[in-house]
């Protein structure tokens, strides 16, 4: 049956079932290390205060940190991370103005709409805890609190090489 289907379709649409691509090896970018890593320690952060319904979502801290970086070349995870908490701390992130937080997409929207001053409060004192895990000077402590609050293997080796990401076969053999 699958023969014969084959041999009904088309010779263009037989030559796309015929040709095998090589899949890519991927590389997450900086950015999407960064985003990545904040977005982790969000979540810890907020875990362990006991305010995991008042976590800023995911989109208004992906808005954030590339909004930040928007104007710079390539940066390391370190930079791209400090440009976030200077550029959040000192309300210099172009997306944030007038007490909002407009998305990217459509700047009609305020993302932080519904959030309520104590939310906004945990916010910033989450940011600079931020700061804080970021400026331990000592290396081992520092690869130490890694270890101990985000995540052994995505983070520990060291926070400047790229990961390759091996993409998943849609398909069994």
């Amino acid at each position: 049956m699958k023969s014969e289907q084959y041999n009904n379709l088309p010779n263009n649409i037989r030559m796309v079932f015929e040709s095998v691509e090589k899949i890519p090896i991927y590389y997450r970018s900086n950015l999407q290390r960064v985003v990545q890593f904040i977005k982790r320690h969000r979540d810890i952060y907020y875990y362990r205060r006991k305010l995991r319904n008042d976590k800023p979502s995911s989109i208004l801290i992906s808005a954030l940190v590339t909004d930040s970086v928007k104007d710079k070349g390539c940066s390391s995870v370190s930079e791209i991370v400090n440009a976030f908490i200077v550029g959040f701390s000192n309300k210099s992130i172009s997306l944030m103005q007038d007490g909002k937080i407009l998305n990217p997409i459509d700047l009609r929207e305020n993302l932080i709409e519904r959030y309520t001053d104590n939310r906004l409060s945990n916010m910033s004192k989450w940011v600079l805890a931020l700061n804080v895990f970021m400026n331990i000077e000592d290396e081992r402590k520092f690869k130490q609190s890694i270890h101990n609050d985000i995540n052994t293997r995505v983070f520990a080796e060291t926070f400047e090489t790229p990961t390759i990401i091996t993409p998943t076969k849609p398909w069994k053999k």
